[in-house]
C-alpha cells in the first residue's frame, strides 16, 4: 500500500522543467484524483484520521477561544 501511495505522489527527476508555476513539480490531476480515490476508500486511514484530529483540534481550539473572549469581556469592569 505504501509503494502505491508514494507512487502517486512521487516526481520523477528526469523530466525536464517545463516552466509551468502552477505545476512545478509536474504532478498531474490523474495522480492527485487517485490520490484522493485511495482517501475516500479508507486506504490511507491514517491520514483520514489526522485530518479528522485537525478539524476536531480546530473546533475545540475556536470554542475555547470564544468562552476565553466571553470570560473575558465579562470582568471588564467599567469606569
Amino acid at each position: 500500500m505504501k509503494k502505491k501511495i508514494f507512487s502517486l505522489l512521487s516526481v520523477d527527476p528526469n523530466t525536464p522543467y517545463r516552466g509551468n508555476s502552477e505545476d512545478p513539480f509536474n504532478l498531474s490531476v490523474k495522480k492527485l484524483d487517485g490520490f484522493l480515490d485511495l482517501i475516500r476508500e479508507g486506504h490511507v486511514s491514517c491520514l483520514k484520521s489526522w485530518i479528522e484530529f485537525v478539524t476536531f483540534a480546530i473546533l475545540i481550539g475556536f470554542v475555547v477561544l470564544l468562552v476565553c473572549t466571553k470570560w473575558a469581556n465579562a470582568r471588564v469592569v467599567e469606569y
